[in-house]
């Protein structure tokens, strides 16, 4: 290779990397999003997911007991889904988020139950 053709090929690499050139910053792969992984993986994520959420529903429902309204069962339904996520949160602040909120709806149906329930009587079987 001559001194005359050194500037020459050099210019044609940087013609052919222009041409390649993406948005990305360096180091950032082509999926910002990552991987999507097989759809077999994703199913068996998905299915963890699901019991995990159903066993926390039943824990909470064997807590408050069966007799909930329709919007009371979906107040725990949805506490259950926040405390799995919070299960599987990366930062300490998302996990006490998710936990209060969860417990703040559970405490939420706990006193509409207990308000919608007789109080005993004082003077026994009137």
């Amino acid at each position: 290779m001559t001194n005359h053709q050194a500037p020459q090929q050099a210019s044609q690499h940087a013609s052919i990397r222009k041409r390649n050139a993406t948005s990305w910053k360096p180091g950032q792969t082509g999926n910002p999003y990552g991987r999507a992984g097989s759809p077999a993986k994703q199913a068996l994520k998905a299915a963890s997911i699901a019991e995990a959420e159903e066993r926390l529903c039943k824990a909470i429902l064997g807590d408050l007991g069966n007799d909930l309204s329709p919007w009371e069962a979906a107040l725990v339904k949805v506490a259950a889904e926040q405390l799995a996520q919070a299960g599987r949160a990366q930062h300490g602040e998302t996990k006490v988020r998710l936990t209060r909120s969860a417990m703040s709806l559970v405490d939420r149906v706990r006193s509409t139950v207990t308000a919608r329930q007789p109080a005993p009587s004082l003077w026994g079987d009137e």
